[in-house]
């Protein structure tokens, strides 16, 4: 009877590293939100003082 080898899979070289980009990614991500929104705030009140 012959068996399979078995062998773990290949983890990526960095994760750490890739752990720190998703982090910034996900910065960037709530930046850009929060500048769409205070737009469609400043659209829908002009003449507010934020």
């Amino acid at each position: 009877m012959t068996t399979l080898p078995i062998r773990a899979p290949q983890a990526p070289v960095l994760p750490g590293f890739a752990r720190v980009v998703s982090t910034v990614l996900i910065i960037l991500d709530v930046f850009t939100e929060a500048q769409d929104r205070a737009r469609a705030a400043h659209k829908q009140y002009p003449f507010a003082d934020w």
